[in-house]
């Protein structure tokens, strides 16, 4: 027998999928008696990303017999980030697999909840807005249409030119079959090497940065020309501190918002990964920074380019006040364009070469088979 106290919170998310919180949970009989199907969440948390187990949610449901539920349950736990984490799945599932529903509706279950933000207080990442960053990447058609699919277990598909994957233990020689597969020209990474470039025929890039304020600005300048760069795909190495560059990338490229952009990269990667922990507050001055110099240049474009419409005629020859102001004006504006070019943050400025920002950041980058290939198709010059 289960009475009411041996549970702490019951939420029907759908009407095919109830969500508990246990302090004792019952046994599979008590499950079956009453057309509940249990699924343990407890123990896909850690290691699996919030997209991949609402793939495996949406799979049990498919598996459901005529007039069952599936009993998604939690034990209760003085770890209050086990609810946050199982709210964060549930909620965005009840937004993929409900075409119909907005973030607003498929909060409406969990309103009730306490839930606390993710890592701490200071972060201030809530569920919503890992909610609303997969709203974006829905938009941005990130996510296919079907839901069902799942990528390859190393891979991650941020967008639909960047993708991550671990670190293999030795070579990367499993991984080039699906590289070629998927057009991937450029391999990323931020830390030293580890692997033998002369063997790949894709192009390998390592950025070694010091961990301080102003060579994170410079480091996502040089990740920016890398990607924008690139003419393929490109798969970046590591799961760790790159977090923080790739939100500023969907955020310039995008449109993602700075919540938008730290809660789709919590929902595509596995809550085990130690990341940084104040990436959040780095996308938001990140924000904070291309809002202005948005503004900016939108208010250079609304500027007239004439400070009056005034003509002079003088003998039948008509002289605008553009003609005889033209010199100061002129100087005026190249005077402020060269302000605000000074002013313009060195993530929003786009490097000419890519070989120049590698050697000033201490990174270095090898083309394998490319230089072979460059030998080949060279052209000899004619004495």
């Amino acid at each position: 027998m289960v009475f009411a106290w041996d549970w702490t919170q019951r939420v029907l998310v759908s009407d095919k999928i109830v969500y508990v919180e246990w302090r004792h949970e019952p046994s599979t009989t008590w499950f079956y008696a009453r057309g509940l199907t249990s699924f343990d969440l407890d123990g896909h948390l850690l290691d699996t990303s919030t997209l991949r187990l609402c793939q495996v949610i949406e799979s049990h449901v498919h598996l459901l017999r005529p007039g069952h539920q599936l009993c998604v349950s939690v034990r209760t736990s003085t770890d209050s980030s086990v609810r946050t984490r199982a709210v964060c799945v549930l909620a965005c599932y009840n937004l993929l697999h409900h075409h119909t529903l907005s973030v607003t509706d498929a909060w409406i279950p969990f309103d009730s909840l306490h839930i606390v933000p993710f890592f701490d207080r200071l972060s201030c990442l809530h569920v919503l807005d890992c909610v609303r960053g997969v709203d974006k990447a829905r938009a941005c058609g990130f996510i296919p249409p079907d839901h069902h699919h799942v990528d390859a277990p190393p891979f991650t598909w941020l967008s639909k030119k960047v993708l991550t994957f671990p670190s293999p233990s030795c070579t990367l020689d499993t991984f080039m079959p699906y590289f070629h597969a998927h057009n991937v020209t450029l391999i990323l990474a931020l830390h030293p090497p580890v692997y033998c470039f002369d063997t790949l025929d894709i192009e390998y890039m390592d950025l070694i940065c010091p961990d301080d304020m102003h060579s994170d600005d410079i480091m996502l300048g040089r990740i920016l020309d890398a990607i924008e760069s690139t003419p393929g795909v490109v798969a970046v190495h590591g799961l760790h501190r790159i977090r923080t560059f790739l939100g500023g990338y969907l955020m310039r490229t995008h449109g993602f918002s700075a919540a938008e952009a730290a809660g789709w990269l919590h929902a595509t990667h596995p809550y085990n990964v130690d990341g940084d922990q104040l990436f959040p507050h780095m996308l938001r001055r990140w924000h904070a920074v291309l809002d202005t110099s948005t503004d900016t240049r939108r208010d250079a474009d609304a500027r007239p380019r004439s400070s009056s419409s005034l003509k002079i005629n003088i003998g039948g020859i008509s002289f605008g006040s553009s003609l005889l102001l033209g010199s100061s004006t002129t100087k005026s504006q190249d005077k402020s364009t060269l302000s605000k070019k000074k002013n313009v943050p060195p993530q929003l400025v786009k490097t000419s070469s890519r070989s120049n920002d590698v050697a000033e950041c201490g990174g270095s980058t090898s083309r394998g088979h490319s230089r072979e290939r460059s030998l080949k198709t060279a052209t000899p010059v004619q004495s």
